[in-house]
């Protein structure tokens, strides 16, 4: 019955599908020797109420994951999306948590040719650009956190001679996601939960970073040398290295030295980082 009713293609299909032909091997029309026909309904009817309930379903926990590109789209388009992308890419885990992870990826694929109309070539990039905020805030919440364990303080870096700070590297917190996107998606969806009309924003560069804290996720909005400076870290790189990465491309450099004490100070606040190693220096 599970591999009749969860075939994406339908239960007829999924009724001569070779996983249902191992377990039972039968026709549509002896399938009423297998499911019992009833005065009003046939096997096959049946079947498909079961059926059509369970994609239902699945396209009623896309919505929930996905509640800004709902209000984007609206319902009636929203679901003929996802159900389409359940055709290409169904369900084959235990949780649906995982039910949408493809979701933007699907968009993606299938991004309509609208390059040539002025008012609609944008659209599809800011959907898949909102599509991957909402998973990754999703991916966020479900991820392994950092709750109950020490974090970084101001304190464990203010006191470290500057040596040993700059040839230091940070351990990333396990929650802590770094994206960029071409559109401003994060004002759209906060004013989507503010429950506001947002109109579609225009093409605008934007880099984040979103964690966990305390099992709450936040957003953190950075500037790109923000942005560029905490991805070399997370990467691996030393704190000079780090640096090093921005530094080209800025013209005061005393003044980004300022910005960098500023922004670690924010970052260790806000819980990016679980722990610092560092040779002293002999």
């Amino acid at each position: 019955m599970q591999a009749v009713i969860t075939h994406p293609d339908g239960v007829e299909e999924g009724l001569s599908d070779d996983v249902a032909q191992k377990l039972i091997a039968t026709t549509a029309s002896e399938l009423g020797q297998v499911i019992r026909n009833t005065g009003k309904l046939t096997a096959s009817e049946r079947l498909n109420i079961y059926g059509s309930a369970y994609y239902a379903r699945l396209i009623e926990c896309l919505e929930a994951s996905y509640p800004g590109l709902l209000h984007a789209l609206e319902e009636e388009a929203f679901d003929a999306l996802a159900f389409a992308y359940l055709q290409e890419y169904p369900s084959h885990s235990y949780t649906l948590n995982e039910l949408g992870t493809n979701f933007p990826l699907y968009l993606e694929e299938n991004r309509p040719d609208w390059d040539d109309d002025e008012n609609l070539r944008d659209l599809p990039d800011f959907m898949v650009d909102l599509a991957r905020l909402e998973w990754t805030l999703g991916e966020v919440f479900d991820s392994e956190g950092d709750e109950g364990l020490p974090l970084l303080n101001a304190e464990d870096v203010r006191d470290m001679p500057p040596s040993s700070f700059a040839n230091a590297t940070l351990k990333p917190a396990r929650s802590l996601r770094l994206l960029t996107t071409r559109f401003p998606v994060n004002v759209y969806l906060q004013a989507v939960r503010d429950g506001q009309e947002p109109p579609y924003p225009t093409r605008q560069q934007t880099w984040m970073a979103i964690n966990r804290i305390n099992y709450e996720v936040r957003r953190h909005d950075q500037s790109q040398t923000q942005f560029e400076l905490l991805q070399a870290i997370v990467d691996g790189n030393t704190v000079a290295e780090a640096m090093a990465t921005v530094a080209e491309r800025v013209e005061d450099v005393e003044a980004l030295v300022t910005d960098v004490q500023a922004w670690f100070a924010y970052w260790t606040s806000a819980g990016f980082f679980t722990g610092i190693n560092y040779e002293t220096p002999s």
